[in-house]
Order: C-alpha cells, then structure tokens, then sequence
C-alpha cells in the first residue's frame, strides 16, 4: 500500500525533473523528425514513393510536438494557491502529463531507431529514369546530334 502512494508523491516531488525530461525528449524527437523529413525528402528526389508507415510516424511526431505547446503553456501558468504555495493537485496532473508524454516520445523514438528504408521504387516508373535524368547523357547526345547535323551536307 505504501508503494502506490510514494509512486503517486513521486509526480509532485519530481514535477521540474519531470519536466526538464519531458524537454530533452521533446529536442530529440524533433532532432529526429528533422532527420526522416531529410530522408524522405531525398527519398522524393530520387522518383521513390514513401513508405505508409513512415507517413504514419511522421504525423505522429507532428501531433505529439503540436501538444506539447500546449502542455508547455500549461506549465508556465504556474499556478500557485493562494499567490503564495504552489498548487500541489495542478503539479501533480502536470507532471503526470509531462511522464506520460515523455513515455510516448521514448516509444516513438525507438520507433525512430527501427525505421527501414524510408521510400521503395514506383512500380509504373520507367527503368531508364536514371539515365534521363543524367546531365553528362544529355551533353553526350547533344555532343552526337550536333556533330552528326555538322558532318552531313
């Protein structure tokens, strides 16, 4: 019976420790995030379609910064009782908040660490889209063909 209480008194003793967790977890989720919108957007310019999954975690991660604004202003209102103690229920749910979001982004960013390839091949792509799309091809076909218009009569 004592156990349940102290894990309960836990969340107001640790409430800035709480959130100073909350915090660094919320850097290395955008860190991460920054990281895939890189990969998919290199995923993108090479023709490749983007894994549902990886849409998925990428929404995910938008959503759960997007609260976490909120939940920051939260916190910032410092709600104290009667101007001079600090409200110790506020503390409490906040910081029950702060450890339930700090647990969600862990899990998203293992999430993270276990992604696969970002994109696959477009099946209806052409197999020859490399080659289109080389510069060196092209000044080589354009060396040919003007060559070739300067040779004939």
């Amino acid at each position: 019976m004592v156990k349940p209480v102290g894990c309960q008194l836990d969340y107001v003793c640790r409430f800035h420790d709480n959130v100073e967790k909350l915090r660094e977890k919320k850097c290395d989720l955008e860190s991460a995030r920054d990281r895939l919108k890189h990969e998919i957007e290199d995923a993108e310019r090479q023709l490749l379609l983007i894994q549902k999954d990886v849409q998925n975690l990428q929404s995910k991660a938008g959503e759960i910064v997007s609260d976490m604004g909120t939940l920051k202003g939260e916190i910032q209102l410092n709600k104290r009782c009667l101007n001079w103690c600090p409200n110790w229920i506020w503390r409490y749910h906040l910081s029950k908040k702060a450890m339930k979001k700090t647990h969600d982004i862990s899990e998203l960013l293992e999430k993270f660490d276990r992604l696969g390839p970002v994109g696959y091949c477009d099946p209806t792509a052409l197999p020859t889209i490399d080659f289109l799309c080389s510069k060196e091809l092209w000044f080589r076909s354009l060396r040919r063909l003007l060559s070739n218009k300067s040779l004939k009569p």
